[in-house]
C-alpha cells in the first residue's frame, strides 16, 4: 500500500490555528479514503509530520482529492499554515529486535 510522509513547516502565526484545522483536513481526507497512520508536533520547531496511506497510488488520487469541490471550500479564507512543505512517498521499514 502507498504510504506518504509530509512534513510541513509551519508559520508560527498559525500555529494554534493548524491543530482544529488538520481535524477537520484528516476527516475529509478520510472521505477520499485516505487513512491517517500517524501524526507528530514538534512545538518548539513548528514542524508537523503526518503519515497517511491509501489503497490506490498518490499520483491517481491526489489530483481528485486536490481538485474537488469538498477541499476547496475546506480551504476557503484559511492562512497558509505551512510555509514549506516536504512531501514523499516512503516504505515501511522492519527493525530486527
Amino acid at each position: 500500500m502507498p504510504i506518504q510522509m509530509r512534513r510541513y513547516e509551519l508559520d508560527p502565526a498559525h500555529v494554534e490555528a493548524w491543530l482544529p484545522f488538520f481535524q477537520k483536513l484528516t476527516q475529509l481526507r478520510a472521505k477520499f479514503g485516505y487513512r491517517l497512520l500517524s501524526a507528530y508536533h514538534d512545538r518548539p520547531n513548528n514542524e508537523f509530520t503526518w503519515i497517511v496511506e491509501h489503497d490506490k497510488a498518490f499520483a491517481e488520487i491526489d489530483p481528485v482529492y486536490g481538485s474537488s469541490p469538498e477541499r476547496t471550500a475546506l480551504f476557503a479564507g484559511k492562512p497558509a499554515f505551512a510555509l514549506v512543505l516536504h512531501v514523499s512517498e516512503v516504505e515501511t521499514v522492519s527493525v530486527p529486535g
